[in-house]
């Protein structure tokens, strides 16, 4: 059994449909139940045996992601998770419901929050896999732990996206070292989706099409970017290759997708352990999170 977090829609659906495809059953945890069920009609209608279920999950909501992922306790096992759930970038500052700044707050404390009440479930399953979501934008992110929310600076949209998905990451990569140190049979890795247009993405309804607008807008961009489907690989790829191991960066295989996923170097901030070390240590206390690990 897998969870995919955003399962519903855009690369997180195509994440759900490929793990169906090959047999598993998956919960599209997610905020809406009624686009939940939208996707989960799709999918059955080109896997017919699909088994699929719903789960909530509001990441903007710290409470709520703490309920969440105590009660994946419920399905009993879980082979692995996707943090696959996040927010783009916004034009303006804004807070979450907890007064954490909007991107940063879901993308990385939402997804914390929910990791850590599901890891003593993970835990229980042996080999069991998370996988986090990451960007190529994590590469414009800055990461101040004085001022991760950017109170007291200027408020830049994208490099706030792009320092909340290298937190992400950098939360992925810790987690792995802390569960083998621990020794623990459970791994920990990371994808990032590259590139990836509605526009070259098949239609699945009932639960989305592309319109004629976003196809012809994305003719001129075939040849560097790809569909949302093929942006998808690179997590199932993470989530299911026998040869996989924790502390992985999986990356498509080309800007276009069509070679497989492959293993992706870490590189720049991301070789940075104390800075994870450290990232670790102030989320732990600004979430006041008991790890397991």
């Amino acid at each position: 059994m897998f969870v995919v977090t955003g399962g519903n829609a855009g690369i997180g659906y195509f994440i759900s449909e490929q793990l169906a495809s090959a047999g598993a059953t998956v919960v599209l945890a997610s905020r809406s139940q009624s686009k939940a069920d939208l996707a989960m009609k799709a999918i059955a209608a080109r896997i017919p045996k699909a088994d699929l279920r719903y789960h909530s999950l509001d990441i903007s909501d710290l409470s709520a992601a703490r309920q969440s992922g105590a009660a994946l306790a419920e399905f009993g096992r879980i082979d692995g998770i996707v943090l696959n759930a996040a927010v783009l970038s916004q034009k303006q500052r804004r807070e979450t419901a907890d007064g954490h700044e909007l991107v940063f707050g879901t993308n990385y404390y939402g997804n914390v929050q929910f990791a850590a009440a599901a890891l003593p479930t993970l835990l229980h399953t042996e080999g069991a896999r998370l996988v986090t979501m990451g960007s190529v934008a994590q590469r414009i992110g800055r990461l101040d732990l004085n001022d991760l929310e950017q109170r007291n600076t200027t408020y830049r949209s994208m490099r706030t996206y792009g320092t909340s998905k290298q937190a992400q990451m950098h939360f992925g990569l810790e987690l792995n070292r802390r569960l083998v140190a621990a020794g623990q049979n459970m791994m920990s890795l990371l994808a990032h989706p590259g590139g990836a247009l509605d526009g070259l993405t098949p239609d699945r309804p009932p639960a989305f099409e592309q319109t004629r607008r976003d196809r012809r807008n994305a003719v001129l961009m075939r040849p560097f970017v790809q569909g949302k489907d093929r942006a998808a690989w690179p997590a199932v790829r993470a989530l299911l290759d026998p040869t996989a191991a924790g502390g992985e960066l999986w990356a498509p295989g080309s800007a276009t997708g069509r070679c497989p996923p492959r293993r992706d170097p870490l590189r720049g901030a991301l070789t940075d352990q104390q800075l994870a070390r450290d990232l670790w240590q102030k989320t732990q206390e600004t979430l006041d999170i008991q790890w397991t690990v």
